[in-house]
């Protein structure tokens, strides 16, 4: 891509540029993601994952040397991994962008999986150049504005050139409310006449809300004198009066008390519209500043240095979070709030806030405590956070020629900074402290949210909002140095068919690692239960953040390389349907010091059948280690729900529902990770094709057509068995009379023990934890097509004109089951267990969320005299959803998506306004919104955007 297929894209990021490279499959650091928590890498990152082999699997250079992998990290397929932050780099700088699209390990490192992606910034230049652009998005307050400059200048004659670039980037935030299709989480509305009409994986809205669910620390049936306000398990949660109340149970705000817990169905009008308190986009501010120095002390030897500094400000604002069942808090009897405190005040006065009637028997004099099971203090506001991004790169290196050899040594140094504070989270021994109060300023967890709209935003908040209120920053570094050694000619000796070319290289590079999680988090700080409770639920002081300790992992690699380029026929020969065949032979050894010694080859060969007709392709192997992210990562905590299937099975032969697609036994618990042995992932990729470029009548310009088949077989790639899985085949063995012992349940209550009778099935408790090992899956495969069109003309009357086609086709995406995941596919199969749910990430995963069948990019140039003009489109196939799927396992298609980009500019040549240009530009031309997902803000963030139609305009000045 070079200049003008970079400007015809509209880009000002480098996510948006790298989004209209067809081969990138889905961009999985994006700023939709909402299911990280603290975990996630947020602020001003995006990542680059061509083939949609996954992120990590493409090595990303800038300007020909390694990029540091951002300190940040995330969780992909269930795997924690890093990236090269592609956001770092400048795109106004860009002077082209290299894309290898075949396995490239042998030559560039034993990590180029999926290829090489190589950022190339302008480091040449002569002159001043000062550029402005100002843009925003239709129907919003969002809006972008960028200054750049450019200078360069040579010295000694020429022997010298000195270029310096810096940048300023700043964007407001989006509010997910500016956008209707993301302001309710709920997006049931929106399926309403498709057969998904009324599916709750629709309704994004969150169970745990400001209803809050609570059980007696004392468990017992609490009576109003025959009338029971809670189950035999002391289970009760708070609802608006319209959702029906036991007994006489109103309370101060006039909501009431109900027994049991929440009901998926009857109390569905309580769940919590998240989004009301979500930004879409974040706001940031971004410096670069980029130099080159290069100097030719001889004709055969010059000095190269470069420097790069990045800088990005972000401010984010994410949803408040809550308790959990695996991490409750104790509301002692004496709260004010309590309905089932104390006859008297501590001042001897009756208390006002006691249930009248309950039964002595039941609530004591003293009063009872309750357990906080789950819960959200929505009055508390959102949580804003903040993320400083720091990057600074220094290049240094001599080049030169020695007989007929070329050489080039350089050593690189690249650091890496992130700190990301969040300003407004709760520490649970604050807020416990608050609910220990006996005086109306006690936090009221009873008090719901509001009765005239239940899902929305807190109407009767508790007086002291800030007293728990806490701080959290997380600081994250990555580091690379690497230093080296390259020598090439293109005749080391002839053959007959011509000369034989060989390339050399050697390479050290010294990768580090650290993660601070933040004092609250890494067990420094922990929650002090009043009471004395220690369990899990003490190792983290952050209310809805799970324990993580702090990491750190450094690892050293040694690398060698040759390269030959054999030519075997040539056209001087005249051989019949042969007019030249021309093979590389390449091979690479590395040496990791946490994983030993490997080595990679590759085989490549052109034959040119015709002047116009060539035929080429390539086999190659190579090589992943580990993130470090990953190798270092103690056993590491995640809250999620999960349907309970073993007690779906119970209600299904119960007769209280038809199917599995109905069941409503969702769970929240704690799923453990560990790391175990884990392997290097290993990958061979195969590819082949043709390039035809017809002979054209003179002046009508040239045409490259090529097509290429290529595919992909991965094997050990890292990953986890699932906690879905694990439920699933917990599920299996107790029909069998065993059990999953990765699953951990509570004793069984009474309650369950009705919810099992007469189904002939062993009663069986809550789920509340899994342990769910790193492992290496087993093979996979991914195959597809890549098309490309380019034409160029160029001196007609009418001015010259590019056009550009690029398609990637996905043909296949495979992955084959574990011989556990295997044993509950044939399970399903004979009928033994359901199969209305699916075994995820297994089989045939072509079409499932991120992995379309399709992307297309275009692009048109034009350009007359002072006049330029260019477009570009983008094209993604439909998908579809597996988190949406009917009784019948249809999964919900989310649509195909196409965006035009346009631009018209005028390059004033001569007069006043000599060397000034302007830009007119719109992205996304006929505004399309992104097509409906079952997704945080209703669409697929790692593939469609919500910028919207996109209006810019830029100026620039050359002196």
């Amino acid at each position: 891509m070079d200049e003008d297929e970079v400007a015809a894209t509209g880009a000002d990021t480098g996510d948006d540029l790298f989004r209209e490279v067809a081969q990138a499959g889905d961009v999985g650091f994006n700023e939709s993601r909402m299911s990280g928590n603290l975990t996630d890498s947020r602020g001003d990152v995006a990542s680059i994952n061509i083939r949609s082999l996954g992120t990590g699997n493409t090595l990303v250079l800038l300007n020909g040397r390694r990029m540091v992998k951002h300190p940040g990290t995330q969780v992909e397929n269930l795997v924690r991994v890093q990236t090269a932050n592609i956001n770092e780099i400048p795109v106004s700088a860009i002077r082209r962008v290299e894309i290898l699209r075949d396995g490239a390990a042998a030559i560039y490192g034993a990590d180029a999986v999926a290829g090489v992606v190589n950022i190339v910034l302008d480091k040449r230049y002569e002159g001043l150049k000062l550029t402005a652009r100002y843009g925003f998005s239709e129907d919003t307050d969002h809006y972008r504005f960028s200054s750049s400059f450019k200078w360069g200048r040579s010295f000694n004659d020429g022997r010298t050139n000195l270029t310096l670039f810096g940048s300023y980037y700043k964007a407001s935030p989006m509010r997910a409310d500016e956008r209707d299709y993301s302001a309710n989480s709920d997006q049931r509305p929106r399926v309403e006449g498709t057969p998904f009409e009324g599916d709750t994986n629709f309704d994004l809205r969150s169970n745990t809300n400001p209803w809050a669910w609570l059980v007696l620390v004392n468990p017992r049936t609490v009576r109003q004198g025959t009338t029971a306000l809670t189950n035999s398990s002391g289970q009760f949660h708070i609802v608006p009066v319209q959702n029906g109340c036991s007994g006489s149970s109103v309370i101060a705000g006039g909501n009431c008390l109900k027994t049991g817990l929440q009901s998926a169905t009857t109390d569905r009008n309580l769940y919590w519209n998240e989004n009301d308190q979500r930004w879409l986009l974040g706001g940031r501010e971004r410096y670069n500043l980029y130099s080159t120095l290069e100097h030719e002390f001889s004709e055969n030897l010059e000095g190269f240095a470069e420097f790069n500094y990045y800088r990005a400000d972000y401010q984010g604002q994410r949803n408040r979070v809550g308790t959990t069942s695996t991490s409750m808090i104790r509301i002692p009897a004496s709260n004010y709030w309590n309905p089932f405190g104390p006859l008297t005040m501590p001042d001897g006065s009756p208390n006002p806030n006691r249930l009248p009637g309950l039964t002595l028997a039941t609530v004591p004099a003293e009063g009872l405590d309750v357990y906080l099971r789950t819960y959200t203090p929505v009055d508390v506001g959102p949580r804003p956070y903040t993320v400083k991004d720091e990057n600074y790169r220094v290049v240094a290196g001599l080049r030169g020629r020695f007989g007929r050899f070329d050489w080039e040594s350089g050593f690189v140094y690249s650091e890496a900074h992130k700190k990301d504070i969040s300003h407004a989270e709760i520490s649970k021994t604050l807020f416990q402290q608050a609910l220990a109060r006996t005086t109306p300023d006690a936090y009221n967890p009873f008090n719901g949210s509001s009765a005239t709209d239940p899902s929305g935003p807190d109407a009767l908040p508790s007086e002291d909002l800030t007293s728990f209120l806490v701080s959290n920053t997380r600081a994250s570094k990555s580091s690379l140095a690497s230093w080296d050694a390259r020598l090439s000619t293109p005749d080391l000796f002839q053959l007959p068919a011509g000369d034989v070319g060989i390339a050399l290289g050697t390479e050290w590079r010294r990768e580090t690692y650290a993660d601070d999680r933040g004092d609250r988090i890494n067990g420094t700080i922990k929650f002090e239960d009043m009471f004395g409770r220690t369990d899990g639920n003490s190792d983290s002081d952050i209310m809805g953040s799970q324990p993580l300790p702090n990491t750190a992992a450094n690892r050293n690699v040694i690398s060698a390389y040759a390269e030959l380029a054999i030519p075997l026929v040539s056209p001087e020969m005249g051989m019949p349907l042969i007019r030249a065949i021309d093979v590389q032979l390449a091979g690479r050894v590395e040496r990791y010091s946490d994983f030993g010694w490997i080595a990679k080859p590759k085989v490549a060969a052109s034959w040119e059948i015709a002047p116009r007709l060539l035929v080429r392709g390539s086999w190659s192997q190579s090589f992943r280690a580990p993130d470090l992210a990953q190798v270092s990562n103690a056993d590491s905590q995640a809250s999620s729900g999960y349907q309970d299937y073993y007690r779906c099975e119970a209600d299904k032969r119960a007769g209280r529902i038809p199917d599995f697609g109905v069941c409503a036994r969702a769970t929240t618990l704690t799923n453990y990770r560990s790391n175990a042995d884990l392997l290097a992932e290993d990958a061979e990729t195969f590819s082949y094709g043709v390039v035809f470029q017809p002979k054209l009548p003179s002046g009508w310009g040239r045409l490259t057509l090529m097509l290429d088949y290529w595919r992909v077989h991965q094997i050990n790639s890292i990953g986890l068995f699932g906690a879905t899985n694990h439920i699933a085949l917990d599920y299996l063995l107790r029909l069998r009379g065993s059990s999953n012992p990765a699953v951990i349940r509570d004793e069984v209550t009474p309650e369950q023990l009705v919810t099992f009778a007469g189904t002939g099935l062993e009663p069986a408790g809550t789920i509340i934890e899994i342990f769910d090992s790193f492992m290496n899956l087993q093979p996979e495969t991914i195959e597809g097509l890549d098309i490309t069109a380019r034409y160029d003309v160029r001196g007609t009357p009418i001015g010259n004109i590019s056009v550009r086609l690029n398609a990637a086709h996905l043909l296949k995406y495979q992955q084959e089951p574990s011989a556990m995941a295997q044993e509950l596919l044939d399970a399903q199969a004979s009928g033994e267990i359901d199969s209305q749910f699916l075994v995820p990430g297994t089989g045939d995963l072509l079409r499932q969320n991120g992995r379309p069948r399709w992307r297309v990019t275009g692009s048109l140039t034009w350009r007359n005299g002072p006049v330029v003009a260019g477009m570009s489109a983008r094209y993604i196939s439909s998908v579809e959803q597996t988190g949406a799927r009917l009784a019948d396992l249809t999964l919900w298609q989310v649509d195909s998506w196409t965006t035009v980009n346009a631009y018209v500019g005028y390059d004033f040549k001569r007069g006043a306004m000599k060397g000034t240009s302007v830009r007119f530009g719109v992205n996304n031309i006929a505004n399309k919104a992104p097509p409906l997902a079952a997704a945080d803000f209703g669409y697929l963030g790692s593939l469609h955007n919500s910028v919207g139609r996109h209006f810019y305009a830029q100026l620039s000045k050359s002196f």
